[in-house]
C-alpha cells in the first residue's frame, strides 16, 4: 500500500481486503486493515481478549472508549463539550447519523440509528430500529420522527408510566347522526 503510518510498539498496517492505502495505526499493537482508516489502540488479542482502547479529549483519564470533557462552564446557548457531526455536501437535504451495534455487525445495516436530516431551513431527527436486530439483512424502520417545528410522530405503540400534560388540543370524531358523511370537531384549553 501507499501513504500509511504506524506509530507505536508493533503497530502496523495489516492485510485487509486488498491493498491498504492512506491509513494510520496509533498505539502499541494497533493494526489497521482498511484503506482510509485510523485505528487508535491495541487491536491484537492478548490472553484471548481484546482490551478496548480509551480515547480522551480534554481529559487525562478517559472512563470509556471515548470521553470528551471540557473545563469551561456551559450554558444552553454555549454548551460544552460538543460533539459535532456535519455534512458539507452541496446536495440538500444532507444527513448525518450515529449508528448503534450492540452485537458484532454481520452486515452493513446497524441495529439502530439516530439520523439528523436537514438544510438551512431546519432539521428533522429520525430514530430507526433494524427489523432483524443485527446488521445481517433486515431493514431500518423509522420508529420516531421529530420535524423542525417539534412535532413528533411515533410508529407503533406509546407507553407512558407517568402523566401526559397538554395545554390545549383538538380532536375529531364521526358525527353520531351521519357518521359516513360528517365529523364533529372539538377544541379545548386546559
Amino acid at each position: 500500500g501507499n501513504y500509511n503510518t504506524a506509530i507505536g510498539f508493533q503497530a502496523n498496517v495489516g492485510t485487509g481486503s486488498g491493498t491498504i492505502s492512506y491509513s494510520t495505526a496509533i498505539g502499541s499493537n494497533a493494526t489497521v486493515t482498511e484503506s482510509d482508516a485510523i485505528v487508535l489502540g491495541n487491536s491484537t488479542l492478548i490472553n484471548g481478549i481484546t482490551p478496548p482502547p480509551k480515547v480522551g479529549i480534554g481529559t487525562p483519564a478517559p472512563r470509556s472508549n471515548l470521553e470528551i470533557s471540557s473545563p469551561v462552564a456551559s450554558t444552553f446557548a454555549a454548551p460544552g463539550p460538543i460533539l459535532t457531526l456535519s455534512n458539507s455536501s452541496a446536495s440538500t437535504p444532507n444527513a448525518v447519523a450515529i449508528d448503534f451495534d450492540p452485537a458484532s455487525p454481520a452486515g452493513t445495516l446497524p441495529s439502530a440509528r439516530i439520523e439528523a436530516t436537514g438544510q438551512s431551513t431546519g432539521a428533522s431527527l429520525g430514530f430507526y430500529a433494524n427489523s432483524n436486530g443485527s446488521g445481517s439483512g433486515g431493514t431500518l424502520n423509522q420508529t420516531m420522527y421529530i420535524d423542525p417545528s417539534g412535532n413528533v410522530q411515533i410508529s407503533g405503540s406509546l407507553y407512558v408510566t407517568g402523566e401526559v400534560e397538554k395545554g390545549s388540543g383538538t380532536f375529531k370524531i364521526d358525527d353520531p347522526i351521519d357518521p359516513a358523511n360528517k365529523y364533529l370537531s372539538h377544541s379545548f384549553v386546559e
